[in-house]
C-alpha cells in the first residue's frame, strides 16, 4: 500500500518502513511554479485485476496551470503532460475508460484516457471545485464555488443542476460506495448528506464547530465518513440516515 500526496511543485509517494514514513518525489521535468491541486489513480480491479493490471495503472495529477500530469505509480516516472484547461484544474476523477476534470473556468470536461479531445463538456455558474461519481460510474456529481450541486449523466450527456446545496463554496464531495447517498462539505461550516436518487433530498446536516471541512471520503466497507479539515486533522463520523455522530 502507498500514500500519494501533491502540493507546490511536488508529487510524493510515501511508504511506512520500520515505523517511519519515507518519501520519494517525482521529478516534474521543468514544470516549475505549478501548484498540484488534486489527484486520481485508477483501480487495478477496473483493469481486470492481477499483476498485469497493477502494472497498467496510472496516476493523474491536476495543476493550477490547467495541466494534467500522468505518472506511472510503479516506476514513479512522469509519462505525459496534457494541457486541458486555460484555468486551474480544481478536481480530477477517473472512472472505467474515462477521466473527468473540473476547472476554475466553470467547465466540467469528460475525456478519453488518451486526452486527445474531450467527449463532452458542461458549463456551470461557478468554478468547479469537486467531482465524484456514482458507484457504477454513470452519473457524475459536481460541486461548485457558488454552492450548487450538479449531475451529469454520462450516457445521455444530460446535465442537471440539482440544488443550491450550500450558501458558500463546496469544498468536499464524496459518494457512498454501498448506499445511495452522497455527502458535501462547504465553507459555510456544514457537512450535509443527500439522497443520490430521486429528488436528491437532504438527509442530515452537521454543523462544524471549529475549522473547515475541506475533504470527504466514505469508508470502503463500513458505514462511516472521514472528514479532513483545514487545520490538518481528520475526523471519522458515522454517516447514518438519522444523523452524524462522533
Amino acid at each position: 500500500p502507498q500514500l500519494v500526496t501533491c502540493g507546490y511543485e511536488s508529487v510524493r509517494f510515501w511508504r511506512l518502513h520500520r515505523g517511519a514514513l519515507t518519501a520519494l518525489s517525482v521529478p516534474l521535468q521543468h514544470h516549475e511554479g505549478e501548484m498540484l491541486t488534486d489527484l486520481a489513480i485508477d483501480s487495478s480491479a477496473d483493469l481486470g485485476g492481477g499483476a498485469h493490471a497493477e502494472s497498467q495503472r496510472r496516476l493523474l495529477v491536476a495543476s493550477s496551470g490547467g495541466k494534467v500530469f500522468q505518472i506511472d505509480p510503479s516506476t514513479y516516472r512522469l509519462e505525459y503532460v496534457f494541457q486541458l484547461h486555460d484555468a486551474p484544474i480544481n478536481a480530477i476523477h477517473m472512472s472505467t475508460g474515462f477521466a473527468v476534470t473540473g476547472s476554475a473556468d466553470h467547465k466540467l470536461r469528460v475525456w478519453p484516457l488518451d486526452f486527445r479531445e474531450h467527449l463532452l463538456e458542461a458549463d456551470h455558474e461557478g468554478p468547479v471545485t469537486s467531482v465524484s461519481s456514482s458507484p457504477d460510474g454513470l452519473v457524475l456529481l459536481v460541486g461548485t464555488a457558488s454552492g450548487t450541486i450538479g449531475t451529469l449523466d454520462v450516457a445521455s450527456q444530460q446535465h442537471t443542476t440539482l440544488v443550491r446545496a450550500h450558501t458558500a463554496s463546496i469544498d468536499g464531495l464524496a459518494v457512498d460506495p454501498h448506499n445511495r447517498e452522497f455527502a458535501t462539505s462547504s465553507s459555510d461550516g456544514t457537512i450535509r448528506v443527500w439522497e443520490l436518487d430521486g429528488a436528491q433530498q437532504q438527509l442530515v446536516e452537521f454543523q462544524v464547530s471549529s475549522g473547515r471541512a475541506t475533504a470527504l471520503a466514505y469508508h470502503p466497507t463500513e458505514y462511516a465518513l472521514a472528514c479532513g479539515f483545514d487545520q490538518g486533522t481528520v475526523r471519522k463520523r458515522l454517516a447514518a440516515r438519522v444523523g452524524l455522530g462522533v
